[in-house]
């Protein structure tokens, strides 16, 4: 029996298929038979199994370094100065689920791209989570008003700086704050974002603390600031907010806010009204075109206590006496205040924040280089006042 088998001819003997194809066919037309039905099927199978698994090596190649087909066209999106992980580790399918199409014949067609919240939430945790929601994340493309998904040459990937952003849409510094004043962390590196927080909060305002957490994180200490060419020391207002009597705003968990205007204002010190910058100061009242001068004050405070003819309810710092039988009330805020020569400013006495005695009472101030000191005793029917510049004088009221 001949073997037709070519290439499996050993000159040296029969090879161990031979030897084994021998052996079958020694067994008769039935096994014969089958064995030729087995490599049909054989044969048949591996025309099918082959490819398929040809094509599952090749899709699993693709699928591990996708990034390969996309960079050949997007190469632009790996290289700013910070990339987006899924970005720069080719994971584009996580927002991107391009058709054949596209994959085939390129241009902008054939692709679904999710620009949603859902796909950044797949990595990121939930930014919309406080009570209050920034406006922006409620908008149509969410986290990419601001961020770009690929890259970006600033931090956070912001699509710009963290300030000319927020400034797209807010304008937070008053008019006039060029010639008044800024708030030195409004126009910092982190800008708004000292303050804010840009996706939400559970305070208004999306702030990242209430507001007097937030101003005594910087006014826990003396601060030096620059107002043109003058130099102006702030103290240590947490010291001050230590102390027994508390100016009332001061003394609210948002009372800054009630004097200080938070970005910048026409005003200097950030105030939210006129105030006069010097010690003394003649008091306008703000009839007719005048300014008030202490128009801060006089927001919360009522200005009958500088008048002239007063009542008992206007102010209890007056000085009574009887003249024919009638009381004769002398007004102590007018006589300090209203002087057309020398009238003073409210902080020579007062401090606006809070003070060791009464009625917000200074123990001391600073004018020019010397500290006058000022000891106040309160009494049931009026007080007295020691200061460096003067003997003690009583005032006292009669009703």
């Amino acid at each position: 029996m001949k073997l037709r088998h070519v290439g499996l001819i050993s000159t040296s003997g029969p090879t161990a298929f031979q030897t084994n194809h021998i052996k079958t066919n020694n067994r008769g037309p039935e096994m014969n038979s089958l064995k030729k039905k087995y490599r049909l099927w054989h044969c048949l199978a591996l025309a099918f199994i082959l490819p398929a698994i040809g094509l599952i090596t090749m899709t699993q190649a693709v699928a591990a370094d996708d990034s390969v087909a996309c960079t050949d066209c997007h190469d632009d999106k790996q290289g700013a100065q910070y990339v987006h992980s899924p970005a720069g580790e080719g994971e584009c399918l996580v927002c991107h689920e391009p058709e054949p199409a596209h994959l085939e014949e390129g241009g902008p067609g054939g692709m679904e791209t999710n620009r949603t919240a859902s796909a950044c939430a797949q990595c990121h945790d939930d930014m919309a989570g406080g009570s209050t929601i920034h406006p922006a994340l409620e908008m149509d493309g969410e986290c990419i008003q601001c961020h770009n998904p690929h890259g970006s040459s600033f931090e956070k990937f912001l699509v710009t700086s963290a300030n000319s952003l927020c400034l797209e849409c807010h304008d937070p510094v008053a008019t006039g704050a060029a010639t008044g004043s800024q708030h030195l962390p409004v126009t910092d590196e982190r800008g708004c974002l000292n303050c804010h927080n840009p996706h939400s909060s559970n305070q208004a305002a999306l702030l990242t603390a209430s507001p007097k957490a937030l101003c005594l994180g910087c006014h826990n200490q003396e601060i030096s600031t620059q107002e043109g060419d003058r130099t102006t020391h702030i103290k240590n207002i947490q010291e001050t907010m230590e102390l027994e009597y508390l100016h009332e705003p001061a003394a609210d968990e948002g009372g800054c806010t009630t004097c200080h205007a938070p970005h910048g204002s026409q005003h200097k010190k950030l105030l939210t009204a006129s105030f006069p910058e010097k010690n003394y100061y003649s008091s306008q009242s703000g009839i007719d075109s005048d300014t008030n001068t202490f128009e801060l004050c006089f927001n919360c405070h009522d200005q009958a206590m500088l008048n002239q003819d007063i009542s008992a309810a206007d102010t209890g710092f007056r000085n009574d006496t009887l003249q024919d039988g009638s009381v004769v009330r002398r007004n102590l805020h007018r006589f300090h205040v209203v002087n057309t020569v020398e009238g003073r400013s409210c902080n020579i006495c007062h401090d606006p924040h809070g003070a060791s005695q009464p009625h917000n009472l200074r123990s001391t101030w600073t004018m020019k280089k010397i500290e006058p000191t000022l000891l106040f005793q309160s009494r049931p029917d009026g007080g007295e006042c020691l200061k460096s510049c003067h003997r003690p004088k009583q005032y006292r009221r009669l009703d």
